[in-house]
């Protein structure tokens, strides 16, 4: 009996002009993705609503961005959300992003009883989602059921943030964005720096598991 321990079987290669048009379809998927990922990520979609949310972990740029736009609006509350400090929490008098920042928006005079500090208990992963259920808790608590709620968040975070407060409040609530410009890059050439990559890049890997991974209680 034979042993046959190779055998011959016809393959295709690709040509020089194959390799080519690849390359090609490559730098335009690449092209495109520059030029569009930004904007996609950083969506702002506003609705007309009295309940405002801001992420108080964004930079004092970006809150002093969201004030502005706030400032000839007739809301009923502001809730501020934030996570634990995890660096020097021992020397700060805050100890989480939304007391952080409410103070800091105190100092800069604003004082009105509808500015809202919502501390979110520290969690590994999920914390936008973790923040939007914290969200919930207090307007149940309060007797709130919004119909709609408009949320200010840093630049390309702004697409994955919506889809996550969607998941956490149902069909029932309205969900409005604000994208605030990020002032670490230019949204514009945003690949032309280590910040804007790192954060383009990390916004659309989260995104992309946000849609198509993350189901609330996991």
């Amino acid at each position: 009996m034979k042993i046959e321990l190779t055998r011959k079987r016809l393959c295709h290669r690709l040509t020089i002009q194959g390799w080519l048009l690849v390359l090609f379809a490559l730098t335009m998927l690449v092209a495109v993705y520059l030029s569009v990922a930004q904007r996609f990520l950083a969506v702002s979609e506003p609705i007309d609503t009295k309940i405002m949310i801001l992420e108080g972990w964004i930079s004092d740029a970006e809150v002093s961005q969201a004030m502005q736009t706030l400032k000839n609006k007739n809301y009923n509350f502001l809730l501020i959300t934030g996570a634990p400090v995890t660096k020097g929490g021992a020397l700060a008098p805050y100890h989480d992003y939304a007391e952080l920042t409410l103070e800091n928006l105190k100092k800069q005079g604003y004082t009105a009883n509808n500015i809202i500090a919502i501390p979110v208990k520290l969690v590994r992963k999920d914390r936008t989602y973790a923040s939007a259920v914290e969200v919930k808790t207090w307007l149940e608590q309060h007797n709130r059921s919004p119909a709609a709620l408009n949320i200010f968040t840093s630049g390309a975070h702004a697409r994955r943030t919506r889809l996550l407060y969607r998941k956490a409040f149902g069909e029932k609530t309205e969900i409005g964005i604000v994208a605030l410009e990020n002032p670490d890059y230019n949204p514009d050439h945003w690949y032309t720096s280590s910040n804007g990559v790192r954060v383009v890049l990390g916004e659309t890997i989260a995104y992309l598991y946000a849609l198509l991974f993350f189901h609330p209680g996991m």
